[in-house]
């Protein structure tokens, strides 16, 4: 596994031209104002990594119109700085066709399947929205991950999992309600209470995210993690509170956060562990 050097994206979805991300490897932040695509980033990565969405949703409407191509690529901080493109762009006598590319040189699945597993995509690649859905009993990235993973419930990954996951929303809620924090054989998170307390909004979204996180960290080891508003629900305190728990249990992995409060850019700041400060300006 590699940590993810730049990501540049050419006439994606609402992004005009060509703009490039550099990444430190650490913790770093994306700044994005509200509507202007920061979502948009995180999709990004997970169609260069597998496709799977159709043209008109990935395609620039100007750029579609004056016939430029649309790219995404990823370059790992590997020992070739691979390289991993998907675009999609006019081909004669076929019309919009989608390809992928490596460089120096490599067959583009085997590649990625070594630098940023598929299964991982789903477990590795969180919205403050899914966490939502989940909440709403949708499930998880780690349930849909485990579904390609072989032999996870017979490792040891389920029992580390439970563990990192009970630590951090222990850090991230002020009261907890919860003694700790379940994963099943099928990836599905769960809590274990003393009594029945009731567990309100605010801890409930400390639940899933704590869950995702832990999956993420000791499921998918030395995988990057995208995270687009993580903290999204949460109150002033709780949200500052859940940024240094976050901050410091992943520390040494790299995580990219992407943000469009300023409250919880400067919470997250506010730790001392952002390597890189990033922002895209509409």
């Amino acid at each position: 596994m590699a940590f993810i050097r730049s990501m540049v994206l050419r006439n994606y979805r609402r992004f005009r031209g060509e703009i490039e991300l550099p990444f430190s490897g650490g913790i770093d932040i994306v700044q994005v104002p509200k509507g202007m695509g920061k979502s948009s980033i995180a999709e990004a990565a997970a169609w260069c990594l597998v496709g799977g969405m159709p043209d008109s949703e990935v395609m620039n409407a100007e750029g579609k119109e004056a016939g430029e191509d649309t790219l995404v690529a990823l370059t790992f901080a590997d020992a070739e700085r691979t390289v991993l493109e998907r675009s999609i762009g006019q081909t004669p006598g076929v019309g919009l066709n989608e390809r992928t590319a490596v460089r120096p040189d490599g067959v583009f699945d085997h590649l990625r399947e070594e630098l940023f597993p598929a299964a991982c995509i789903d477990s590795n690649i969180i919205s403050g929205s899914t966490l939502g859905r989940v909440m709403q009993g949708e499930r998880s990235g780690g349930e849909r991950a485990v579904e390609r993973m072989r032999g996870w419930s017979e490792g040891d990954a389920l029992l580390r999992s439970s563990m990192e996951a009970t630590s951090l929303y222990l850090a991230m809620v002020d009261e907890p309600s919860a003694s700790c924090l379940l994963f099943d054989r099928r990836g599905r998170p769960a809590v274990q209470c003393d009594g029945t307390p009731i567990i309100g909004p605010a801890e409930h979204h400390a639940v899933v995210l704590a869950s995702a996180l832990a999956f993420a960290r000791e499921s998918c080891p030395g995988v990057p993690v995208i995270l687009d508003e993580p903290f999204k629900g949460l109150a002033g305190s709780e949200a500052a509170r859940a940024s240094e728990a976050v901050a410091v249990f992943m520390e040494g992995c790299q995580l990219i956060v992407l943000l469009s409060d300023v409250a919880e850019i400067d919470a997250l700041h506010a730790t001392g562990k952002v390597g890189k400060e990033l922002e895209i300006k509409g």
